[in-house]
């Protein structure tokens, strides 16, 4: 009885199971070609996360390689593919072609590229290998567009300064360095088949990856590509860490993928990391800490990006700081754009350097303001006169039509708004007296000194120095004294000019420069007190820093995780699009972390690292 119970047991069991994986969500899932990294991490990610998920079922499909997987996911032929980092890059950024709207689930590993040869061989230098035979991958394989950066870094070209194989699969490389009919395989990656099939063969290989002052040659023709490192002893043999280039290959799904599949997808990979990680070395890296990391949230499926904001690994759109530019014009980076709203996630606002550029205290793209902050009293700064309303005139030339003197823009508005005035060295007294003569409060306007701060809500701010000048004109004092000033040819003193730090609830720490020099505080006080991750740099020469200086600024004393230009004096971009050989495309150019541009009315969001999650190009 109890055999014929158990045998029942077992067919409902196996019954159960059978409609299960029938119901289950199958998942088209692109690799690349046999015998290749991909493929094999492909085929052990597949099965980790059926194992993780039996509501969804991953079906991997052979492919051409990433190129090919780009296609396929835009086409809708398959849900889900692979992608080598620069082929990622590439087809995100919509370089050379319209950019998909594909998403990204998950980071895969980096992708260091390098040479491998014959142990045996004379070989030592990427430059012993010009003229002779090497195999570069497949025809749509990811690795030869790295081969093609990191080789084109040197002033290298693949196909002329060596004699190009390309292969059908990937197996193929490592059987013809073996049989000396290809001198060196090019690949990239750890644990890769390739480089494991060489070091395992009776010759032992010898890996060849630029040195360290190519490293750096490269990142100068090539700054979107990232230093990366093999450990030692990845690969037999390899008794040193191995330094070279590339990127993070991607997870990517095509547009229509459903949020709850993609949801799921991205609970399995995280919860099967262990298991993964078990089965293959390089996953160790393929993990939610990372993707967060390394991936804007706004290339982020939404549903992976809902997992990941559950776990906590990704902060929520309501922990954000918006940052809003106020410029001239809607959508681009205009000659007088400096103003910028902040928006705390408690909902404290503050207003930076109002200028010109906002169209007076009934400006509708203000909102509530709590808080203005005026870095010095030259017009340009603090409102010696305004724009009528948005789009008046041209980027490059707007229209200042209405006068705001002797108040100031900067005090009307924070007299409209009920908000505070926060000033260093002799400004808030200033500031006081306009307040109190147009029927507010002088206590609306606050003094915070250098080393000093005060908290607004939830929002700490201080002044650091800054290099420039801070006169009063005489038109902006009024009276017999304005004009006694202005005959004479001289300004009224004010103090020294400053920047801010500003400490969000969140925890993102903010450098605004405010018009500036280079200066020594900008290495001991912003960043070894400050920390801080996000700087607002003014980058417009002749008047403040330079595009190199303020890049040097950025890349050598405040070391933040990501920069937006401020004070261009140009017009940067024609309908969003950044204007080559201008000022902000040369501080693009030289700078070494994100840079964000301010489009007028396009709000950013960061997170407490400094990281644009949403908003950003």
């Amino acid at each position: 009885m109890k055999s014929v119970l158990g045998l029942i047991g077992s067919l409902l069991l196996a019954t159960a199971s059978a409609t299960l994986a029938s119901e289950a969500t199958r998942i088209s899932w692109a690799t690349a070609t046999k015998g290749g990294g991909f493929q094999l991490f492909g085929e052990h990610l597949a099965e980790v996360i059926n194992a993780a998920d039996r509501r969804i079922r991953v079906e991997t499909r052979v492919s051409g390689g990433s190129q090919e997987n780009i296609r396929l996911l835009q086409a809708g032929e398959v849900d889900v593919g692979q992608v080598e980092g620069n082929a990622a890059r590439i087809a995100l950024a919509g370089i050379q072609q319209p950019a998909p709207n594909l998403k990204v689930l998950s980071v895969m590993y980096p992708n260091p590229g390098m040479f491998v040869v014959r142990a045996d061989s004379s070989y030592q230098r990427i430059e012993d290998l010009k003229g002779q035979p090497v195999a570069l991958g497949t025809e749509a394989s990811g690795l030869r567009i790295l081969a093609n950066d990191v080789l084109g870094g040197l002033g290298l070209s693949p196909d002329e300064d060596f004699q190009p194989i390309i292969l059908v699969n990937a197996a193929q490389g490592p059987k013809l360095v073996d049989e000396r009919k290809a001198e060196a395989l090019w690949g990239a990656g750890i644990g890769w088949p390739g480089f494991e099939a060489v070091a395992d063969g009776s010759a032992g290989a010898r890996f060849i990856a630029p040195l360290p002052e190519q490293i750096q040659q490269i990142i100068e023709a090539k700054p979107y590509l990232q230093e990366m490192t093999v450990p030692a002893g990845t690969y037999k043999g390899q008794d040193a860490d191995i330094h070279s280039l590339g990127l993070w290959s991607l997870i990517l799904a095509r547009p229509e993928l459903g949020d709850e599949t993609a949801y799921r997808l991205a609970r399995a990979i995280h919860l099967g990391h262990k298991e993964l990680l078990r089965r293959l070395p390089q996953g160790r890296y393929t993990q939610v800490a990372n993707t967060v990391k390394y991936v804007p949230a706004t290339q982020l499926h939404p549903g992976a990006a809902r997992y990941y904001q559950e776990i906590g690994l990704l902060p929520a759109v309501d922990k954000l700081v918006k940052v809003t530019p106020v410029g001239s014009h809607d959508g681009d980076f205009c000659r007088y754009d400096r103003a910028l709203v902040f928006e705390d996630p408690d909902g404290t606002r503050l207003l930076y350097d109002a200028g010109r550029t906002v169209a007076g205290p009934d400006d509708p793209r203000l909102g509530s303001i709590d808080v203005v902050l005026v870095s010095h009293m030259h017009g340009d700064h603090v409102g010696d006169r305004h724009i009528p309303e948005v789009n008046a005139g041209e980027c490059g030339a707007p229209e200042f039509s209405v006068g705001a003197l002797p108040n100031t823009n900067s005090v009307n508005i924070a007299l409209a708004k009920g908000a505070t005035i926060l000033t260093g060295s002799e400004m808030p007294k200033f500031f006081a007296a306009k307040l109190e003569a147009l029927g507010g409060s002088p206590s609306q306007s606050q003094l915070v000194r250098f080393g000093a701060s005060r908290k607004i809500n939830g929002v700490t701010l201080t002044t650091v120095p800054a290099a420039h000048s801070n006169g009063i004109a005489g038109a902006m004092i009024g009276s017999k004294l304005g004009a006694l000033l202005d005959a004479a040819g001289l300004t009224a003193y004010a103090g020294p000019p400053t920047g801010y730090v500003v400490i969000f609830s969140n925890g993102l720490k903010v450098y605004l420069s405010g018009d500036t020099g280079i200066t020594a505080e900008q290495g001991t006080a912003v960043r070894d007190h400050y920390g801080v991750h996000l700087a607002v740099m003014n980058i417009g020469d002749t008047f403040t820093t330079g595009p190199r200086e303020a890049a040097f600024v950025i890349n050598d004393l405040v070391k933040p995780n990501a920069v937006i230009p401020s004070h261009a004096n140009e017009q940067a971009t024609a309908n969003g699009g950044l204007i080559a050989g201008t000022r902000t495309d040369q501080f693009m150019q030289a700078a070494e972390v994100p840079v964000h541009i301010p489009l007028s009315g396009k709000s950013m969001g960061f997170d407490a690292q400094g990281r644009c999650q949403s908003g950003c190009e």
